[in-house]
């Protein structure tokens, strides 16, 4: 670029700069929850049924209402427990697809702030 360039040749060179530009630090992706909602789906059934069986061996083998009460009690948890293990998976899967998918992005956004860093604090 030592050589004079004209203003019609300028704007290819600007065009070619910001094409490479986005090349080099692509955006970030969308990433959609629905993989998240199936597999935390998946993960609160088999905790229900897991724990579900034994609570509803409980209640029917109870032979007095404080029995069955404390049976109900625990069919409430199980299913409390459940939708807690729901709530956890699906953030948990659905920050791990996102951290994967948007990889560059998360590299580069911390590259640039730590040359930032290091501009700032540098003698020159």
């Amino acid at each position: 670029m030592s050589e004079t360039v004209a203003s019609g040749d300028m704007t290819a060179v600007v065009d070619e700069v910001f094409d490479r530009l986005a090349e080099y630090f692509p955006p970030p992706v969308f990433v959609g929850r629905k993989q998240s909602i199936y597999v935390s789906f998946l993960a609160a059934f088999f905790v229900m049924y897991v724990s579900m069986v034994p609570a509803l061996k409980m209640k029917d083998a109870a032979s007095t209402p404080v029995e069955e009460l404390t049976a109900i009690g625990v069919i409430i948890a199980c299913t409390v427990v459940a939708l807690l293990v729901q709530k956890t998976v699906a953030g948990v899967v659905y920050n791990v697809s996102m951290f994967k998918e948007n990889t560059q992005h998360f590299a580069n956004i911390h590259w640039i702030s730590e040359y930032r860093k290091a501009g700032r604090t540098s003698a020159f």
